[in-house]
C-alpha cells in the first residue's frame, strides 16, 4: 500500500490524507508542505492535482501549470485534471491550448458536464475556435 490510498494498516492517516486534512481547514501551508512529502513518497497524479488548485488558488498561474500538466501526464485516462489545466491556461491567455485540454478532457468522459460548459463558454467567448478545434 502506498501512502496516497485512503487507509494504512496502522489506521494512521496517510500523508496524502493528513495533507487533505490541512487543506479542508485552511491551513494552506502545512497542506502544500504534505502535500510535497506525499509526492517524495508516491507520485500520484491526484497529488498533482491538489498541488496544482492550492498554486491556482495562490495566484501561482506557472506553478499551477506545471502541477496540472504533471497531473495529466499520470492521470492518463482522467478528464478532471485536464479541465484544471485548461482553465489555468485560459487565465494565462493560452485559450487554444485550454480548447485542447477540454477536448481531450471530454474524449475520456463525454457526459463531463463541466467539460462541456467550459468548452462552450471558450468557444463563445472566443469564435476563432470554432475553425480551429475539433
Amino acid at each position: 500500500m502506498t501512502n496516497n490510498e485512503a487507509e494504512s494498516n496502522d489506521a494512521t492517516p496517510s500523508t496524502y490524507d493528513r495533507a487533505l486534512m490541512a487543506a479542508k481547514v485552511g491551513d494552506v501551508a502545512a497542506a502544500e508542505a504534505l502535500f510535497q512529502e506525499s509526492l517524495r513518497e508516491s507520485a500520484h497524479f491526484k497529488t498533482y492535482e491538489r498541488l496544482g488548485e492550492l498554486a491556482r488558488a495562490r495566484g501561482d498561474l506557472v506553478g499551477a501549470t506545471l502541477y496540472l500538466a504533471a497531473a495529466v501526464g499520470l492521470g492518463v485516462n482522467q478528464s478532471r485534471p485536464r479541465v484544471l489545466l485548461a482553465e489555468v491556461l485560459e487565465a494565462r491567455g493560452e485559450i487554444y491550448s485550454a480548447g485542447m485540454k477540454l477536448q481531450e478532457a471530454l474524449r475520456l468522459n463525454p457526459q463531463y458536464k463541466t467539460a462541456a460548459e467550459t468548452l462552450a463558454r471558450l468557444r463563445a467567448a472566443h469564435p476563432f475556435l470554432e475553425n480551429q478545434l475539433d
